[in-house]
């Protein structure tokens, strides 16, 4: 399973429970997602 934490700046993906190994396994995306964040999303 991955975890998406989103804000307006930027969206990051992770993996919910890595293994040890896995630890530094993900994914800052520099994506512009503050219109999806609003009240009203246009």
């Amino acid at each position: 399973m991955v975890l998406v934490e989103v804000s307006p700046t930027g969206c990051r993906l992770r993996p919910e429970m890595p293994a040890p190994e896995e630890l530094g396994a993900q994914a800052t995306l520099p994506v512009p997602v503050g219109h999806l964040l609003a009240e009203h999303p246009r």
